[in-house]
């Protein structure tokens, strides 16, 4: 840029000076990294993902676009993060095989009371099949620039392995391992009506597990 200057004195005689400016840009070097989920993470159809992110120096950054699975959420809020719920697949009661279930009993309280009759209980079991969702982050600075990380995870599909409904705020339910499965030791997540319970559960071949169930 050049900058001009012309004096003039009284009798008419005017002279010129000239100046010569470079305009710098602020730059901000955007170097963003995805904190969680670690690339080792165990993610199964149904869980709830929390996708964190970081640069170097977050407070020169202006917004950051969260892609998953395609879907992009732009958030402005530091720190930047996005909570992301992994639709469970689609799946059929577990075939009843000659295994003897693991009888899960105890109650269900749904928004910190009973749940009422009829509330559908459901055991959810990671399956041995997996796809994977693929996570993008886009940090972009106020100053414009931006850089992207990604993330692809492999994630179980789940399995209802057995359903029933509440009666007298209790739950009786029958967990089923389909014949070619061994679910010996393996986790157990329930579902009450459209939540999901807090508790975990571990199944064992004929076992009767008492496990009281809440979800808010």
């Amino acid at each position: 840029m050049k900058i001009s200057a012309t004096a003039t004195n009284t009798f008419g005689g005017s002279e010129i000076d000239l100046l010569s400016a470079d305009i710098v840009r602020n730059v901000t070097t955007v170097n963003i990294k995805i904190v969680t989920p670690t690339v080792n993470t165990k993610v199964t159809a149904g869980d709830t993902i929390v996708i964190r992110a970081k640069t170097d120096n977050d407070s020169d950054m202006a917004f950051a676009t969260f892609s998953v699975d395609g879907k992009e959420t732009v958030t402005t809020t530091h720190p930047f993060t996005h909570t992301y719920v992994l639709p469970r697949k689609a799946s059929t009661v577990a075939a009843v095989s000659n295994v003897p279930p693991n009888v899960f009993v105890g109650e269900a309280r749904l928004d910190g009371i009973l749940a009422p009759d009829g509330t559908k209980v459901v055991a959810w079991m990671a399956g041995s099949d997996a796809s994977k969702l693929v996570i993008k982050v886009t940090d972009t600075a106020n100053s414009g620039e931006s850089d992207t990380a990604s993330l692809t995870l492999l994630v179980s599909g789940s399995i209802n392995v057995g359903e029933t409904t509440v009666v007298n705020g209790n739950y009786v339910l029958n967990a089923s391992q389909p014949t070619g499965q061994s679910f010996l030791g393996e986790p157990i997540t329930f579902g009450i009506g459209a939540k999901g319970a807090e508790q975990t559960g571990f199944w064992e071949q004929g076992a009767a597990t008492i496990l009281n169930l809440t979800a808010d």
